[in-house]
């Protein structure tokens, strides 16, 4: 009976935690499960919370001295083979540039140092009037220059603006369309940097050609008169020690800057053609808003001209 009663005991103990097993593994699953997701932030809720204003477009480039030299020998070219590509210059239109022309090197054939004439004389009335120029020639020579007198201890430096509706290449492209134009034949527009020429070479020389590259502002009639230089020049008079003027040879630079601008052609660069064996002569149109004289050898600012 002992043994019977026993094993009864030990029957209903056993059972007893069967059940409680069972009870404890319902629980567990019935029970909040834990997700290993639930502390993750998703990508979509990520976005929410520190969503970030879309980023500013970049600014267009400047375009530089040899950018503004390469659209406009491909425009010389396109004008010399018969080829439109008022398309291709949309790219360039609008953008910003810095165009330098360095004058006044020693290695220059014309004496650097010779002062720069007046455009303007007077007619008998006494009214001023721009003397008419001739067509660009074998024998142009740069309107910019310096003068240094040592005895007066003062610096002249001076850039006259050489293209202007006298000027039968600017007359022809502004047509009806523009009442002014002002500007400057580029020197040696093959120099992709505004440099002095090497003075080593042949020695057997040929004489330069016309000026084939310029860049101008075309002002229409609505427009502004405050940019109108007409013949004006850009001019600094100072003071200047000699101890100060030993490297005035290495030159100056003339610095102009703004945007380009397409005429009503809608050409950035407009060329015109001189024959199957000669270069077209191509002017850059640009809305020039300042422009700049500068130092070569201190790269100091002599002067400047902003016009907004």
């Amino acid at each position: 009976m002992c043994y019977r009663h026993a094993m009864h005991c030990r029957r209903r103990a056993s059972k007893r935690i069967f059940l409680a097993a069972i009870a404890v593994t319902a629980a567990a699953a019935c029970g909040p499960q834990t997700n290993e997701q639930d502390n993750v932030v998703t990508p979509a809720e990520d976005n929410v919370l520190a969503a970030a204003p879309p980023p500013l477009p970049p600014e267009p480039a400047v375009l530089t001295r040899e950018d503004i030299l390469l659209a406009a020998l491909r425009a010389a070219s396109a004008t010399a083979i018969g080829r439109n590509d008022s398309e291709a210059q949309k790219r360039i239109d609008g953008s910003r540039f810095e165009f330098a022309m360095r004058f006044g090197c020693a290695t220059e054939a014309a004496a650097p140092d010779a002062r720069i004439e007046a455009k303007m004389a007077a007619d008998p009335a006494g009214t001023p009037a721009v003397q008419p120029k001739e067509a660009p020639s074998r024998q142009w020579q740069s309107s910019m220059g310096w003068r240094y007198d040592a005895e007066r201890k003062r610096l002249e430096v001076t850039a006259a603006p050489d293209i202007d509706l006298a000027d039968p290449i600017a007359a022809q492209l502004a047509g009806q369309t523009y009442e002014a134009v002002n500007g400057f034949w580029i020197p040696k527009p093959w120099l992709l940097d505004a440099a002095c020429p090497a003075t080593s070479g042949s020695l057997v020389t040929k004489p330069a050609d016309g000026p084939w590259v310029g860049i101008a502002q075309f002002h229409g009639p609505e427009e502004s008169r405050v940019q109108r230089r007409e013949s004006r020049s850009y001019q600094k008079i100072e003071s200047l020690p000699p101890d100060k003027a030993q490297e005035l040879r290495a030159g100056f630079d003339l610095v102009l800057s703004g945007r380009l601008r397409s005429l009503a052609s809608g050409k950035v660069v407009s060329c015109i053609g001189n024959g199957p064996n000669a270069a077209p002569t191509c002017i850059i149109s640009a809305e020039i808003q300042k422009v700049e004289l500068r130092r070569v050898d201190t790269d100091s600012l002599v002067a400047e001209w902003s016009y907004g």
